[in-house]
Formats: C-alpha cells, sequence, structure tokens
C-alpha cells in the first residue's frame, strides 16, 4: 500500500519559503510514482524516505538562488526595479545530498523517473504580496 506523505511531513526538520500549495503540488508529482513502488514491493519506510527525499530535493533546487532561477549576476533599482540570473548549474540527482540518498535507495527507478527524464520541474508564484496597514 502506497504512502502518503504531507506537507507537515516535507517541513519537518526543512527550512523553505516555498508556499504550502507548491509543495502538496511536488508531493503530488512524486505521488505518481505509487503504482510502481507498489508493484515493486518497496517497503512503506522506504517509500516515504524516497518520496520526502524527492520533494526536499526539488524544493532545495527550487529555493537554491532566487526561488530556482539560478544564482543573481546583476541588479538595479530606484525603481527601474530589474534583476538578472544565471541559470542553475544542475538539475540533476547529483545536485543534492537528497539526490544522492534517492540514487541510492531507488533500486527500481519509481522515483528516479520522476525526477530525472530531462525535464526540468519548476513551479513559481507571480504577483506581490500584500503589506499590513
Amino acid at each position: 500500500m502506497a504512502v502518503t506523505i504531507t506537507y507537515a511531513d516535507v517541513i519537518s526538520g526543512f527550512d523553505t519559503a516555498i508556499p504550502e500549495a507548491q509543495v502538496d503540488l511536488l508531493i503530488a508529482i512524486i505521488g505518481e510514482a505509487d503504482v510502481c513502488l507498489d508493484a515493486n514491493l518497496v517497503s512503506a519506510s522506504t517509500q516515504e524516505m524516497l518520496k520526502l527525499s524527492a520533494v526536499r530535493h526539488m524544493l532545495t533546487l527550487m529555493s537554491g538562488s532566487s526561488s530556482g532561477k539560478g544564482a543573481v549576476t546583476s541588479e538595479s533599482a530606484p525603481s527601474g526595479a530589474s534583476r538578472s540570473y544565471r541559470p542553475p548549474q544542475s538539475a540533476n540527482l547529483n545536485a543534492t545530498s537528497y539526490g544522492a540518498l534517492i540514487k541510492q535507495l531507488d533500486k527500481f527507478g519509481c522515483i528516479t523517473s520522476k525526477l530525472e527524464n530531462n525535464q526540468y520541474t519548476s513551479l513559481r508564484s507571480i504577483g506581490r504580496r500584500a503589506l499590513a496597514p
């Protein structure tokens, strides 16, 4: 039976500024591996560790520098606001310690196939925060 993880599970001991709704979407993406995990009789504890590591891996990539945009290369301001970014150098499993753990534990490639499919997963928020009166 597939293990379900929650936002609370993911952020327990993990600091992120990514909104809860986006974390929930990442959890859902990783949840797509349930059929593979169950079919290969992966234990509940290993499933939980794989799923937590996968979501934290993606969060680390997204929040590493400027919400996943890469390192800031230039800024301007006095309100012709501008900011330029260098793209992230690596979005594969070698980029984080969570990814390295996934590579060790994912013997059947259930989670790895979600993360290393030569596509970059990026979730971003657009808008501005309301200022308190």
